[in-house]
């Protein structure tokens, strides 16, 4: 063997082959397979953030109260709007000639474009009127108050509506929605207590 050909096989040696046309057809499918695997990861992702909340899940954790407790579901006639609201008699408050003094335990709307689920009470604001005939309970998220209104007496039907506001007042930029009561539990007990209110 010449003193040339050794030199030739000692580079070759030294720097090494190019990869093959196989070897670059393997990194491309691993790559393939970790976008497929990120595609799939991200897929769950979406589905866990889609899951989203209802009325009735927005209030699962309630399920007891020392003090008179009242969990209302309302319902939207032939639509897609839901609301609910949890109401809390105040064990310090005092109400004169049949004035309930309520204060605000929860808030949640099922709308066209999403849930608003609202459960502190530090967040909610329980307006109290004569005999509780025209009450409202809202809170504010993003921006906007969210709003159920509650207005009836002895001689009228009750008409309960849900409606979002902007901050400044002003029209609604939303609703109103009417709703009527579909369910309602009273607590100590969990007792029905349709037909709302009593």
């Amino acid at each position: 063997m010449t003193r040339a050909c050794l030199l030739v096989l000692l580079t070759l040696a030294l720097v090494g082959c190019p990869p093959s046309d196989d070897d670059d057809t393997a990194t491309d499918d691993d790559d393939a397979t970790d976008d497929d695997d990120a595609t799939d990861d991200d897929d769950a992702t979406d589905d866990d953030d889609a899951a989203g909340e209802t009325v009735e899940s927005c209030f699962e954790h309630i399920t007891e109260a020392k003090n008179e407790t009242e969990i209302v579901v309302f319902e939207e006639a032939g639509g897609d709007v839901r609301a609910g609201l949890v109401r809390v008699i105040d064990p310090d408050g005092v109400g004169t000639s049949g004035t309930r003094i309520w204060v605000g335990g929860g808030l949640a709307v099922e709308h066209p474009d999403g849930v608003v689920c609202v459960v502190e009470p530090a967040a909610l604001v329980y307006g109290i009127t004569h005999h509780n005939f025209d009450d409202t309970l809202h809170t504010e998220v993003d921006g906007v108050r969210w709003a159920i209104g509650m207005r009836g007496d002895f001689d009228n039907p009750w008409d309960v509506w849900v409606q979002q506001e902007p901050l400044g007042g002003g029209e609604p930029s939303w609703g109103p929605v009417h709703v009527a009561p579909v369910s309602c539990l009273e607590h100590p007990g969990a007792t029905d207590c349709l037909p709302w209110p009593r």
